[in-house]
């Protein structure tokens, strides 16, 4: 696990204004040889990626293919050191540098148009029911005519369709949600023209509105496949844009601020056979200096007091260990108004032993936006304890972290308390809810980052000793459903972390009970060309339609 440390701001005027000049001008070196990386790679080739793939090319490295080896054009490593005079590891981290932004846009796309494809998937699902709900009400509203007509001829007057929602009993009309009425009315009239026909209506303009969203995604989505370019803008675009809106008779004052941003800092990354971890830094964790080789001003800068408020010891223990232990130590600098920022990034070791025994059982967790359900097995997978650790996720991004960080605090605590390790769902595998649910659903969708659940559950796990194991979370919630949430009186959340602290003790086979497998319904699924799959995958469709509340209550169900 990597670390990130961070010192105090070390002031321009504790350096000469010839040091300080020199290290803006490497850091302006260092980004401009970024931004001919970018310029020159940041087109996609993965056709000649492809072609060089299933070529057959000679190992150059060979000593037979010398001669090959004379002909070949120069890499871009050595075209860049040649071009802008600089050492091989300032140039070597300039071109990882550009490498690693161009891979992070082409990841962020790819991203951003399975988000896309996503979305149209949700919205032509939505447009479905919505159209399936307004033939409904389409025909509710044939009906009503049907007896209106029949009414004025004196024949015999037919019944209204009625559905769950809209209820037609003793000549008055019943509107009920979630099994409540919520309003009623007198006779046919004032239903059609109070209730039916706006809502006819706000259905069709949803649906109209839904369409449009949805061809704006697939215009958006056949655009993205079409650009295979990788496009990075140094500098912020949206400061770029402002060169024309907000600085529009302010030109100088605008390249001024560009360029502050587009040269801030510059990244050295460290390699393992170099004393100290890097061949361009050098920290002395005595005097607190560290030393820094420019490459413009062609001499050694010493810049004093580089102190870390926070991980003091890790640095100095990453600096001066020996060799068979030693890793890489990256350094970066950064300018903050009239001072620098040192960043020391570094391997994360933990002093503690790491407990790492899931025979004597564990501490499972089961994520959700507003709690964190938490079970404790023994040795044989039984169930010890079980608690609802509720997180409030309801103000900004940094409370909500906070809230998250007390939560697996209190976890740990607990795994401290019986010596036993941790395990949750990896989140990174656990499918995306379907948005277009409603605002609620998509507020809980927005505030559940799995992103920071999982660095602070790694992070915390390497500071207390405890190992951190992440499972597969697929069908944990139907298996403590139809398992677990009965027999023990668990909440659905509780059941699937006691089936994550299961599988990842290594219990991995979880059997249908005896009623779901003399089902029926089961069984006709179960036949013998899928009998090797998961039993599980097989009745996710039957078991996904009991509710936590029908599965605690009355006798077993039958599909059937």
């Amino acid at each position: 696990m990597k670390k990130t440390l961070l010192s105090r701001h070390i002031l321009f005027a504790s350096l000469s204004q010839k040091e300080v000049d020199t290290i803006r001008n490497d850091i302006a070196l260092f980004n401009q040889i970024k931004r001919t990386v970018t310029r020159r790679k940041s087109v996609s080739c993965a056709s000649e990626k492809e072609a060089e793939k299933t070529a057959d090319k000679p190992d150059l490295r060979r000593k037979e293919n010398a001669e090959l080896r004379k002909k070949q054009p120069k890499s871009v490593h050595l075209q860049l050191k040649e071009a802008f005079g600089t050492e091989d590891h300032f140039t070597n981290s300039a071109l990882r540098s550009a490498n690693a932004a161009i891979r992070s846009v082409k990841e962020l796309k790819q991203m951003n148009l399975d988000r896309a494809e996503s979305d149209v998937d949700d919205i032509t699902a939505k447009i479905k029911d919505k159209k399936k709900r307004l033939k409904a009400l389409n025909n509710m509203q044939a009906s009503l005519v049907k007896r209106s007509k029949a009414k004025k001829a004196g024949r015999r007057i037919p019944a209204p369709c009625s559905n769950p929602i809209e209820v037609y009993r003793d000549g008055k009309w019943y509107i009920t949600y979630f099994g409540k009425t919520v309003s009623v009315y007198e006779n046919d009239y004032l239903f059609e023209i109070r209730y039916l026909r706006p809502k006819i209506r706000q259905l069709s303009g949803a649906i109209k509105a839904l369409v449009l969203c949805k061809n704006r995604l697939e215009h958006k989505i056949s655009l993205m496949k079409e650009d295979k370019d990788a496009h990075i803008c140094y500098g912020r675009k949206d400061f770029f844009r402002k060169q024309s809106t907000v600085y529009e008779n302010q030109h100088d004052v605008w390249l001024s601020g560009f360029r502050k941003r587009r040269n801030k800092a510059l990244t050295i990354s460290g390699r393992q056979d170099a004393d100290g971890g890097n061949f361009l830094f050098h920290y002395d964790p005595l005097s607190h200096t560290l030393s820094y080789r420019s490459q413009t001003g062609k001499r050694t800068i010493a810049i004093p007091n580089v102190v870390f408020p926070y991980g003091q010891p890790d640095v100095d223990h990453a600096v001066t260990v020996k060799k068979p232990e030693r890793n890489a130590v990256t350094w970066s600098i950064e300018i903050h108004g009239q001072s620098f920022i040192v960043k020391c990034m570094i391997e994360a070791v933990s002093n503690k032993r790491i407990n790492d025994d899931y025979s004597n059982g564990c501490v499972g967790v089961d994520s959700n936006y507003d709690c964190l359900a938490v079970t404790e097995t023994d040795g044989s997978g039984n169930l010890l304890r079980h608690l609802v650790i509720p997180i409030d996720v309801t103000g900004k991004s940094g409370s909500n972290e906070q809230s998250v960080s007390k939560a697996l605090d209190q976890v740990f605590a607990i795994c401290r308390e019986s010596h036993k390790p941790f395990a949750m769902e990896s989140l990174s595998m656990k499918s995306k809810p379907h948005l277009y649910g409603g605002k609620k659903q998509n507020r809980h969708i927005s505030l559940f980052s799995a992103d920071t659940i999982t660095w602070l559950a790694e992070g915390k796990a390497l500071r207390n000793g405890v190992a951190c194991a992440f499972v597969n979370p697929a069908y944990t919630s139907q298996i403590g459903k139809m398992k677990y949430m009965r027999r023990f009186g668990l909440t659905i959340h509780e059941a699937a972390s006691f089936v994550i602290a299961r599988r990842a003790m290594g219990i991995r086979t979880e059997r249908l009970p005896a009623w779901m497998r003399r089902d029926p319904v089961v069984q006709k699924k179960r036949t013998a060309k899928n009998a090797g799959r998961n039993a599980w995958r097989d009745a996710y469709t039957l078991t996904k339609k009991i509710t936590p509340a029908e599965r605690m209550q009355g006798p077993r169900p039958s599909f059937a």
